[in-house]
C-alpha cells in the first residue's frame, strides 16, 4: 500500500511539472499571443523578435500610461519622403518617391517637365523644386494637366498666360501639388 501511495505522489509530482513545462512552452510558441481581447478573444497580440536580439538577452518594453494609435514605421514614410533633398543632375523627370524637394538642372535647349510616383487619387501630394536655369535656351514643356497660379491666384493652362518667366540665369522655387494622382497639377512658382 505504501509503495503504491509512493508511486501515486512521484507520478502526481511528474504530472505537474510536465504540466508546467508544457505551459511554458505554449506560452511562447509564435501561434500564441501574450494578450488577447477581452471581448473578442481572436484580436491578439504577439511580438516576434529579431536576430538581433543576443541570446539570453532581456529588451524591456515599457507601456507609458496612456492610450491612442500605435504608429508604424510606414506611417513616417510621407514626413521622411517630405524632408528627403534629392540632385536629378540634369534630368527632368521628377519621381516623388525621390524626396520632397528636388534641384533640376537640365542643360540648355528645349526640356519637357515629368512626374512620376504620385500617391492615389484622394491623397494630397505636395513636391517643391529647385529648378536652376529651367528657361535657358528655351520653354519647359508640362503634363497636359498642369495648371499655373497667376499672381492674383486665377489658374492658367500655361506659364506664359500666368505670367510667369523662366529664369535663365538663376533659381525657381516652384511648389506642385495633386489630389487626383498626377492628373492635375497645381503649379505655383516663388520668387523673392
Amino acid at each position: 500500500s505504501q509503495s503504491y501511495r509512493d508511486q501515486s505522489r512521484d507520478y502526481s509530482i511528474a504530472a505537474a511539472g510536465s504540466a508546467a513545462m508544457a505551459s511554458s512552452i505554449v506560452a511562447f510558441v509564435d501561434s500564441n499571443s501574450i494578450a488577447k481581447g477581452s471581448i473578442d478573444a481572436s484580436k491578439q497580440v504577439r511580438f516576434e523578435c529579431d536576430t538581433l536580439i543576443p541570446t539570453n538577452t532581456i529588451i524591456p518594453l515599457v507601456v507609458p500610461a496612456a492610450g491612442g494609435t500605435i504608429a508604424l514605421l510606414s506611417d513616417l514614410q510621407e514626413l521622411v519622403r517630405a524632408m528627403t533633398y534629392y540632385d536629378n543632375g540634369t534630368s527632368t523627370a521628377v519621381a516623388y518617391a525621390n524626396g520632397g524637394t528636388q534641384r533640376v538642372a537640365p542643360a540648355s535647349g528645349a526640356k519637357t517637365m515629368s512626374f512620376t510616383g504620385w500617391p492615389a487619387s484622394g491623397k494630397q501630394a505636395v513636391q517643391f523644386l529647385e529648378l536652376v536655369n529651367i528657361g535657358l535656351g528655351g520653354t519647359p514643356a508640362w503634363p497636359a494637366g498642369a495648371r499655373f497660379i497667376r499672381y492674383d491666384g486665377v489658374l492658367q493652362t500655361t506659364a506664359a498666360t500666368a505670367n510667369i518667366t523662366w529664369q535663365t540665369g538663376g533659381i525657381d522655387y516652384v511648389m506642385v501639388s495633386t489630389r487626383d494622382g498626377g492628373t492635375t497639377l497645381i503649379v505655383s512658382v516663388l520668387r523673392g
